[in-house]
């Protein structure tokens, strides 16, 4: 299982990271966009982590999601041309799967 948590601190990293758009702090709470919009919930809805999805997709990476029904969910994610290797999360939901994984794709990790 992933030793990660779902939530706003780990949407900002992958709005940063998978996106490349800055992000700040309101002084009256919250993490927001360089645009001053309110950063997609990517670990927590699957429609915004499924844009994480279509981003990579879009630089050519494959994507495989599997549940094993112990509420344990899998994602790889297949580098374009074998340049760099797979990239694996486990996570007790897609959402946080996809976010640990895509952001395993930049290096490093979380």
């Amino acid at each position: 299982m992933s030793e990660y948590e779902a939530g706003p601190q780990l949407d900002a990293v992958v709005h940063v990271r998978i996106f490349g758009e800055p992000v700040k702090e309101s002084t009256a709470g919250g993490i927001w966009t360089s645009r001053g919009l309110p950063i997609p919930p990517y670990s927590t809805d699957i429609g915004a982590a499924w844009r994480v999805l279509e981003h990579l997709q879009a630089a050519d990476w494959g994507v495989d999601i599997t549940d094993d029904l112990r509420r344990h969910w899998t994602v790889t994610l297949i580098p374009p041309s074998g340049r760099r290797p797979d990239s694996e999360a486990v996570g007790a939901s897609a959402p946080l799967a996809i976010c640990i994984a895509a952001l395993q794709t930049v290096g490093g990790g979380v």
